[in-house]
């Protein structure tokens, strides 16, 4: 894969116009963040605002994980959440990660 191309990110088992050539293995991403409670709107806003920008982090480190790989697609991503722990002033450790298999394509024509 060249240097600065970018992974080619599919939920399905597949890439359309393109011949799935060599299975990579499984790549992996993960971000952990502290979300405060609260039961305010404008906490809400926030708490999801900071679950987008987990989810989006997630998925660069497993596109990250795929490069290094050598892969050029994941494909089958999945997205998992899980609140690994909550203190004393109702703040929450959520872990997000993206998972899917990655592989290396080619194009069909």
């Amino acid at each position: 894969m060249a240097e600065n191309q970018e992974i080619i990110n599919a939920t399905r088992d597949f890439v359309p116009r393109r011949d799935i050539v060599r299975v990579l293995g499984v790549a992996v991403g993960t971000e952990i963040i502290e979300i405060y409670g609260g039961h305010s709107a404008n906490r809400l806003s926030e708490t999801i605002a900071a679950a987008h920008r987990a989810r989006k982090s997630a998925l660069e480190y497993m596109n990250g994980h795929a490069a290094q790989m050598g892969a050029d697609a994941v494909v089958g991503i999945r997205f998992d959440s899980i609140a690994v722990a909550q203190d004393y002033n109702d703040c929450q450790i959520i872990e997000y990660t993206a998972y899917g298999t990655a592989v290396v394509t080619v194009s069909q024509y």
